[in-house]
């Protein structure tokens, strides 16, 4: 088995070694973040795709700031099906992600743009409690996707992030149509 979920970890560690010397203005201060965040469909961004049924999804997740310059950590999402009669069906999405960051200057520090990729680690719902086991990890490109985004955390303890992220296909596929492929998310930073 290929560990291909490894792949945006290593990517992201090679780039800010290699970087980790440009002489740049960190956008944080470092160490643990805690994230959450709400997922918009691209189509309730872009009017065009006003067939689509508005929908959304909720996500949390734990980061940790490398270097002043990346982030990598784990986060999952829900599938964006809500309310009280499929609660108990509702999936929640693990995946591996990890960014680079690109400091702006703006006159205020924290700001910075960033790049970045996730690989989908599988999928929960409440039945796992019940029966706890890890999921098959993905081994193929299937389980890989992208974000950028931006982020702006002026003091230590808090910031706002936005970001536009292309699903993996096996994430995608497997919400069920419930969520677009594209997406926009906005976010809180703690810590």
């Amino acid at each position: 088995m290929r560990p291909l979920f490894l792949l945006p970890l290593a990517l992201m560690f090679s780039a800010t070694t290699a970087f980790a010397q440009n002489g740049l203005r960190s956008p944080s201060t470092g160490g643990f973040e805690l994230r959450g965040s709400v997922h918009f469909n691209r189509s309730e961004i872009t009017p065009e795709d006003s067939d689509w049924r508005a929908r959304n999804s909720y996500g949390v997740g734990l980061q940790y700031l490398l270097l002043g310059r990346a982030t990598i950590g784990l986060y999952a999402h829900s599938d964006g099906r809500s309310g009280p009669t499929v609660s108990d069906t509702t999936a929640w999405y693990l995946s591996t992600e990890a960014n680079y960051l690109l400091p702006l200057e703006l006159g205020m520090p924290g700001a910075a743009l960033y790049v970045g990729a996730h690989a989908n680690l599988g999928a929960f719902d409440r039945g796992w409690l019940s029966n706890p086991s890890l999921p098959d990890l993905p081994n193929s490109t299937n389980s890989l996707g992208y974000q950028i985004g931006f982020r702006l955390k002026p003091v230590s303890i808090i910031g706002l992030e936005a970001q536009w992220r292309h699903q993996s296909r096996d994430v995608w596929e497997a919400q069920e149509g419930f969520l677009q492929r594209d997406q926009f998310l906005l976010g809180v930073l703690l810590f």
